[in-house]
């Protein structure tokens, strides 16, 4: 076996493209998902909160009382209804949180990710979301934590009747705290905001579609935003049938581009 045979052959063996891939498939419709999914957010105000603003936001579990207004259930969640505010630095600390939610009426443009998730559940996942990223980080060399903007709705064929989901826009992200009783931050890392390159392969080998490449800087390019970029894949694949495009589906969860990168990186053309 040549040089060029054994490059190709190692590229094909990194590439993975079926729906094993989190990044091909995203299964959104599973009863008990791993991630965290942010509910009745936007990704356009999301992006230039987190991104072009640099804030950082933290999440709302699901209401317990209904009766209850949105500010005291941020505070009863994360603070607990015996807790002394005066003993804790973070209270502090969310005073543009508490004012931002009681302010902002819409619900897009304050610093709180609203979640369907109740306040337990929603304390584990992020725990567990802190760990693992750490993990990776320490173990790997990097964070594959991202905030996924946006999916696809797709189907490998025209008799099918599968759906599958992928991420369109994923923008790196970290979790902090500042102590094990305060609640979770959530902020931009400051590092490449990329695509999907994953489904970008994929729908370009079997369908022909060639999905658009992000800017070179989307954090400067002020007239960017993730909504013109979805609207660009939604007349792609307007005509397909059950395809949709999901501008506002919004979820935390790990993806990692590492051998795909690799398999870019072995490119004869690279």
């Amino acid at each position: 076996m040549d040089l060029i045979t054994a490059i190709e052959k190692t590229r094909r063996d990194l590439l993975e493209l079926s729906a094993r891939n989190r990044l091909i498939h995203t299964p959104l419709e599973t009863k008990k998902p791993g991630w965290i999914q942010i509910d009745g957010e936007r990704s356009d105000q999301l992006f230039d909160l987190l991104v072009r603003q640099s804030k950082s936001m933290t999440f709302l579990p699901k209401a317990v009382d209904d009766a209850t207004s949105d500010v005291e259930k941020f505070r009863l969640a994360f603070d607990g209804p015996n807790n002394n505010a005066s003993n804790s630095e973070d209270y502090n600390s969310d005073e543009e949180l508490i004012t931002s939610a009681t302010e902002e009426s819409d619900g897009h443009t304050d610093l709180i990710l609203q979640t369907n998730i109740a306040p337990d559940k929603l304390h584990d996942r992020l725990l567990k979301c802190f760990y693992e990223a750490r993990t990776s980080e320490e173990e790997q060399g990097v964070s594959i934590l991202y905030l996924a903007c946006g999916f696809l709705k797709w189907r490998e064929s025209p008799s099918s009747t599968v759906n599958r989901y992928a991420p369109l826009l994923l923008i790196p992200v970290e979790l902090s705290r500042n102590n094990a009783r305060s609640k979770f931050r959530l902020k931009f890392r400051d590092d490449e905001i990329v695509t999907n390159l994953s489904i970008q392969a994929r729908l370009q080998q079997d369908f022909g579609i060639r999905m658009p490449d992000l800017p070179e800087s989307v954090t400067d390019d002020e007239n960017w935003s993730p909504s013109k970029y979805f609207a660009e894949i939604a007349n792609l694949v307007k005509e397909r049938d059950g395809w949709e495009l999901m501008s506002n589906e919004v979820l935390l969860w790990f993806f990692s581009f590492t051998k795909f990168l690799m398999f870019r990186d072995l490119s004869p053309d690279a």
